[in-house]
């Protein structure tokens, strides 16, 4: 009973992980309170951060009743998120990176969407940025948005296509869907199979055509940090949605065919432009086999550029040149 009626009470709860971004965190966090949506609450979750993130969050509470601040011992993002779902008291939830922007209207928006609607998760498009001097360039905003409600399999088909986004972060949920559902941790690309999850149980989507996630491009972070052995897991990703979506929905498994091919893609890229590629030689020929299966779906996909078609072309050649410099470096470093 008490638990309805703290959720009656907040309207929104927005889940954001902290983990030393001190030069960013003050931006972000004054983008969520700068919301014209009222009663929402912003869960900061500290997650051993070592520089003074922690002491930010504790001062930004100590002025503004709507912050509440969460400190832990470093588990990753996902464990950061978990704690903030665990604590969380909103009718929906938003989740929001420590080094990201919003615009003001965003979640007032999403969730009149949601409610006019009945769907159960909404959903925005985002806009990449860099510096906060940056925003008003890449901010292109339309007087008038289109919207699309989409059932859980025409939502499934959009999220394999790439229509909507793996990320968490530009959507917002009806609490109750995260009743079952939490982020695995101690693993990377978390959101992906997360999302995927989380559209299943969504009788009903809604789709906005308008840029109202602000995504920070930045060096260090984790989706810039490059091919290394803890992208092992991707793969076993892949193959759990990948069972999960041709079994249960085998009408879309010519999408699934192409989501999948693009992810293969995006593994081999990060291994052929890391420092030492020789190192995953042999999760390059791994990735590479599974691309070379669904490379005929990797082609009908309309945004990929001329550089993206002649890397593609290579990795599918029998000559295979890509591969035959990665064993040319490895025989070099011994």
């Amino acid at each position: 009973m008490n638990e309805e009626k703290n959720r009656e009470e907040v309207l929104l709860s927005i889940i954001v992980p902290v983990y030393n971004v001190e030069k960013y965190l003050k931006e972000c966090v004054d983008s969520l309170l700068n919301q014209t949506l009222s009663q929402y609450e912003v869960i900061l979750v500290d997650d051993g951060s070592k520089d003074s993130s922690g002491k930010i969050c504790d001062r930004y509470a100590s002025k503004d009743t709507r912050i509440k601040v969460v400190h832990k011992k470093n588990g990753g993002l996902s464990s950061a998120r978990n704690a903030g779902l665990d604590v969380a008291k909103g009718r929906y939830i938003g989740f929001v990176d420590g080094d990201d922007y919003i615009l003001p209207d965003m979640y007032e928006r999403l969730i009149t969407e949601l409610e006019l609607t009945h769907a159960e998760i909404s959903v925005c498009r985002y806009f990449t940025f860099r510096e906060y001097k940056d925003l008003k360039k890449c901010i292109r905003r339309k007087k008038k948005y289109k919207k699309r409600v989409y059932t859980t399999e025409e939502t499934l088909k959009h999220f394999f296509l790439r229509n909507i986004s793996e990320s968490v972060c530009d959507k917002v949920y009806v609490a109750e869907v995260w009743k079952k559902c939490r982020f695995v941790e101690g693993e990377i690309n978390e959101d992906t199979n997360v999302v995927y999850e989380l559209l299943k149980c969504s009788s009903k989507t809604v789709c906005l055509d308008s840029k109202m996630y602000g995504y920070r491009q930045r060096k260090g972070s984790i989706t810039k940090s490059g091919y290394s052995a803890k992208f092992k897991v991707v793969e076993k990703h892949l193959e759990e949605l990948e069972k999960s979506a041709t079994s249960e929905y085998p009408q879309l498994a010519k999408y699934v065919k192409q989501f999948l091919s693009i992810h293969y893609y995006c593994l081999l890229n990060a291994i052929w432009h890391s420092e030492e590629p020789w190192k995953y030689e042999k999760e390059y020929y791994q990735y590479r086999m599974r691309f070379q299966e669904n490379f005929s779906y990797f082609l009908k996909r309309k945004q990929f550029s001329l550089k993206d078609c002649i890397i593609a072309m290579m990795l599918v050649s029998p000559f295979d040149i890509i591969g035959k410099r990665i064993s040319k470096n490895e025989r070099k470093s011994r």
